[in-house]
């Protein structure tokens, strides 16, 4: 789990569309490949008014040399008051262990502002539990973010590679509001190579779908969702069952170009 540049910017235009605060949930201790100079200049960019906040450093020897902020760090800047994580493995140093293949205590229902998946949920076998668990956590009005879900060219990097539109189906059918989606491509040094952002809706990669993807790239996408009082976490999707969603909007032929950062 790691947040980049690319992934910190999308954050940014998130809290500018709507501030940061309250709690936030890591899906796994994330590493920051970011000096909080850095982060202080991408902010002033995205116009966004980070939160005085104590530096701490990476617990990563390498990334703490480099002068990289750690995670909590990051959060509190952002505007958050309660940062946790949740992970498997007491090596982390999470806030809570959990496997997120089984459910999730009550202690922890409706704790959480924002979720943050930054490269979690393809190596958890139990998809259909591990989304139950975000749902449940979730606070009303709350939002859950994938911030880098692979899509293509990461072959055993977990146990999937996703098809955008499985998240899509999945979070209309159980009545959330999409936020925002992003298709996201880099070269594999994703680090310092610039992000190519288009936008994703259910059938712009319909032309794609069979050996179109460029291979010399890789393919994630980012997805941002609201949780509203009648939101579920049980309905089961069938395919394309979001398309109507966009009934009436002409969808492109390909991914409309939004920026590269």
């Amino acid at each position: 789990m790691a947040i980049s540049r690319g992934g910190f910017r999308l954050l940014l235009e998130e809290s500018h569309r709507k501030p940061f605060q309250g709690s936030v949930l890591e899906l796994g201790r994330n590493t920051v490949y970011l000096t909080l100079q850095e982060v202080q200049e991408w902010a002033d960019r995205h116009s966004v008014q980070l939160h005085p906040t104590p530096c701490r450093l990476s617990n990563l020897t390498e990334c703490a040399e480099a002068g990289c902020i750690d995670d909590t760090t990051l959060f509190s800047s952002l505007g958050f008051s309660t940062v946790h994580s949740c992970d498997i493995s007491e090596a982390e140093h999470p806030t809570f262990e959990h496997d997120l293949n089984n459910p999730v205590p009550e202690s922890l229902h409706e704790q959480y502002d924002v979720i943050i998946d930054s490269g979690t949920t393809e190596h958890i076998f139990d998809l259909q539990t591990v989304l139950g668990n975000i749902h449940k956590m979730l606070k009303v009005g709350g939002r859950a973010i994938f911030m880098t879900v692979p899509a293509s060219n990461y072959v055993d990097h977990g146990y999937y590679m996703f098809s955008p539109q499985l998240f899509f189906d999945y979070y209309c059918v159980n009545k959330y509001s999409i936020v925002s989606s992003y298709l996201i491509f880099f070269k594999r040094d994703f680090l310092r190579d610039p992000w190519m952002v288009y936008q994703y809706y259910p059938g712009v990669l319909d032309s794609f779908s069979y050996g179109c993807m460029p291979n010399d790239m890789m393919v994630s996408f980012w997805l941002c969702v609201e949780k509203r009082p009648d939101s579920l976490c049980t309905v089961i999707p069938q395919q394309g069952c979001s398309r109507p969603y966009l009934a009436g909007d002409a969808i492109p032929k390909v991914p409309e170009f939004i920026c590269q950062i």
